[in-house]
């Protein structure tokens, strides 16, 4: 990640609705994948494994939206977490510390 830090046009590519053309932008593979890494962290490995259960389980033959996930991620976890959803699937800049590296990830960045 620290590779990538100092670089907007990385982090210009919203997760949540990328835009025209870059539906397979390849940020979004690798900013999804260190997003849900942030999430696990944030919310713990009980919530975290808990709402991808529930959301495999109750998604099954169906479709769902991000925001869809992104309320169950909350309700799951009984953390709001809009700053941390703002900040990695909204945003267009590198997330604010306090979600790039959440919980003791913040005592391996010093």
């Amino acid at each position: 990640m620290e590779d990538v830090k100092d670089e907007p046009e990385y982090w210009s590519t919203r997760i949540y609705d990328a835009g025209k053309g870059k539906e397979l932008d390849s940020a979004l593979y690798d900013k999804g994948s260190l997003m849900m890494h942030a999430l696990r962290r944030t919310v713990g490995d009980r919530d975290f494994f808990a709402i991808l259960k529930r959301w495999t389980r109750d998604n099954a033959y169906s479709n769902a939206s991000w925001l869809q996930f992104e309320r169950l991620a909350a309700e799951v976890s009984g953390k709001d977490l809009k700053g941390f959803f703002d900040a990695w699937a909204h945003g267009t800049k590198v997330p604010p510390d306090t979600y790039l590296y959440p919980g003791d990830l913040a005592e391996l960045k010093r």
